[in-house]
Order: structure tokens, then sequence, then C-alpha cells
């Protein structure tokens, strides 16, 4: 019985060695090849609607909440503004009195109806107040308008440019991949040193991390895109299409400055605030003029007698002339023609800016097109004298680095370029 318990253990750990040499890594970690994410495991549907950028625009149109809310917003301030034009209301007063003397009773009867009337100067300029209102609303939507159709399209070409990072991060992937399995048997096989192992390791281990952080930039950025162009963010995934080369023909900076004057809604609707502040001003210099009711009505007395009865009142001005409401807006007046001074320095200021900025990045894409270089050329060429025996790997992969690195700067400077145009177009008033 001894023995049979003997033998039970040393098979036992017999078995637990065999399972553990099979599981377990070896402990040189220089034989252990990296653990790397398939280049397919994006977050991303197989095949999303792809959108141009105008189909993408077309729909922020149509189904932006803060779009919808800026509308919103402007027709309620329209609406306030009309709603004092409005005439007001007569008033319908009836009341009966009745009288006592001793035992004697007698009673009197009223129905009187009040009607305020305005001067007509004063319902002319209340009417020009009405509509400078609706103007300043109506510009204030624009405002929103053009900010928030430019945000939509900065967030199609980001997601656009990260799709391309993507893509240039993955091809580089892929050549890593394949050579990591020929790395571990080269090294094997004594045919590549320690040190060049660890190189490619720590490169291999650089490329990995930049894939993980292109693919979350993509899934963050198509995100954004898709709350903002979609009615129901549930629904079907969309995507951006390649971002195209930008070919555009702005005019030069004095012309560009002289479009924001006339086209940026900013300045429309200072314009408009300036006016509905004068037209306010001169409604408190007229109420210092007081507005008469007219009143008229039916009277019945207990006696028998009755007839009809006409009357107006009138405030008197003896007290309040209103004159703290003139300086008000007064004050108004002032801070609106500051502003609008302000403003179009501004204007004059970003307009200068963006165009520097887009003319700048615009050169910087023609000088480096006219040296010729082509990063897919460069891959393509290294790979074809690898297959033919000519280069060796570790030139293989320094080709796909500076590939990736070149592509990079080339869909950085093509992103860069889209934004200052962008910039540029809201600076002047107008929308891609």
């Amino acid at each position: 019985m001894i023995v049979y318990t003997h033998w039970r253990v040393v098979l036992m750990v017999l078995g637990a060695v065999v399972v553990a040499s099979t599981v377990l890594p070896p402990l040189s970690a220089s034989a252990t090849p990296l653990a790397s994410p398939s280049a397919s495991t994006t977050t991303f549907p197989d095949d999303p609607e792809r959108l141009t950028l105008d189909e993408a625009l077309l729909r922020f149109q149509q189904h932006s909440l803060e779009l919808q809310r800026s509308r919103a917003q402007a027709m309620e301030q329209s609406a306030r503004g009309a709603q004092d034009l409005a005439f007001p209301n007569p008033e319908l007063e009836v009341s009966h009195e009745p009288l006592f003397r001793g035992s004697d009773r007698a009673w009197e009867a009223y129905a009187v109806i009040h009607q305020p009337i305005e001067w007509p100067g004063h319902r002319s300029t209340e009417r020009e107040v009405a509509t400078q209102t609706h103007a300043a609303a109506q510009a204030g939507a624009q405002v929103d308008s053009l900010r928030l159709v430019q945000e939509a399209a900065q967030a199609y070409i980001a997601a656009a440019a990260a799709e391309a990072h993507l893509t240039s991060i993955e091809t580089t992937l892929h050549l890593f991949e394949r050579a990591d399995s020929t790395y571990q048997r080269q090294y094997a096989e004594g045919e590549v040193s320690g040190y060049d192992i660890e190189r490619f390791r720590v490169a291999y281990a650089r490329i990995i991390n930049q894939h993980a952080e292109a693919e979350l930039e993509a899934d963050d950025t198509r995100r954004t895109l898709n709350r903002l162009i979609q009615a129901d963010t549930n629904g079907a995934e969309l995507a951006p299409a390649e971002l195209p080369d930008l070919e555009a023909d702005l005019p030069v900076l004095h012309k560009a400055q002289a479009l924001a004057k006339e086209q940026r809604p900013a300045l429309r609707r200072i314009n408009a605030e300036r006016a509905t502040a004068e037209a306010a001003q001169r409604v408190a210099q007229q109420a210092r003029i007081p507005s008469p009711t007219l009143m008229g009505g039916y009277k019945r007395q207990s006696d028998g007698f009755e007839g009809m009865f006409f009357g107006a009142e009138i405030p008197i001005p003896a007290f309040d002339r209103n004159r703290p409401q003139i300086r008000a807006e007064q004050a108004r007046v002032e801070a609106a023609e500051t502003t609008h001074r302000l403003l179009r320095r501004e204007i004059e200021d970003e307009v200068r800016t963006a165009h520097a900025a887009y003319t700048s990045v615009t050169e910087r894409r023609t000088r480096l097109a006219t040296t010729g270089a082509s990063p897919d050329a460069l891959l393509s060429q290294a790979q074809a004298q690898y297959d033919e025996g000519e280069m060796e790997l570790s030139d293989l992969l320094d080709a796909a680095e500076t590939y990736a690195e070149s592509r990079s700067m080339a869909i950085d400077l093509k992103t860069d370029q889209w934004m200052r145009y962008l910039d540029l177009l809201r600076a002047m008033g107008e929308t891609p």
C-alpha cells in the first residue's frame, strides 16, 4: 500500500512537469515572439456607408440638433420682438353702484370701454425696433450656422485623416508581422545577432503601439462625425470617403478682407443691434410724451335717467421724465458702435492670419511635391528588391518605417491645408 501511494505521487509530479513545460513560455525573452494585434481587429463595420464632404454637410444641415436649437432661439427672439407691435387690447368695465339714504334706495350702472392709443410716431419707432430685432436674430442664427458647419467639416476632415493614418500604419504593421517569424528563425539558426533581434523588437513594439493609437483615433473621430451628422446615433455607421486633394482658387488678401466685411453675419448682427439700440433710444425719448386712453360707455340710473358718455385720460409726466432709460439706451448705442469698430478690426486680423496660414501650408505642399518624393514608390521598390534577394530584411523594415513617417507627414500636411482652408472660409463668412 505504501509503495502504491509512492508511485502515485511520482506520476502526479511527472504529469505536472509535462503540463508546465507545454503551457509556460520559455524563460529566454529573446526566443519569444512579440504578440501583436492583427490589423483586421478594427472596431469599424466591414463595409460602412462612405460619404463625401458635401454629402456629410447636407446630412448635418438636415439632422443637426445644434442647428435646430439655434434656429428655434432665433424664432423665439423674432417673435418676442413682433409681440411688441401688437395693438393694445381694449378694456371693458361693468359696475353697479347701490345708493342709500334712510329708507330711500337708488342705484347707478355703468358699462365702459377703455382703449389705449399710441401717437403715430411712437408706433413707427416701435415697428423699427421689432424689425431690427428680427434682423439681429436671423444674423445670430447665421453666426451659429457658420460656426457649426465649420465644426462638422473639421470633424469630417479629422475622421478622413485618421483613417488614412490607420491605413498607412497597417501597411507597415503587416510587413513587421511577416518579418517576425523570419527574424525568429534567423536568430535560432544564428544568422542574425542578439542586437539585431532586440533592435527589431523595439521597432516592432513601436509600430504596434502606433497602430493601437491610430485605431483609437480613427474610432473616436468617426464616432464624433456620426454624432454630428446622424439623426439616430444607433443607426448604421457612416464613414468619410478618401480625403481628396484641395483645389481652391481663393482671392488675394485685400479682396478676402472686403468679402468678410460684406458677408460675415457677425457684422450684420452687430449692425442690426446698433440700429435696434438707436430705435429703442427714440422710443425712450418719445415715452416722455404719454399716450392717452380713450373711453366711452353707457350709464343707467334708478330714477330712469340713462345715456352715453365719453372721456379721455392721459398720464401727467410731472415726476418721471424717463431720463434714466434714455441714458441707458444712449449707452447701449455707444457700446454697439464700439463693438462694431472692434469687430471690424478683429475680422481683418482673422482673415489676415487665416490667409497667411493657408498660403504657407499650400506653398509647403507645392514645394514638397516638386521633389518627386513618393513613399508608395519607396516601399514598392524596397519590396521588389527584397523579393529578388538584393536587400536585407532589416533594410526592408527601415524602408517600411520611412514609408510610415513620410505618409504620416503627407497626411498631416493635407489635413492642415484643409483645416486652414476651412478657417479662411469661415473668416470670410463662407461655408464649404
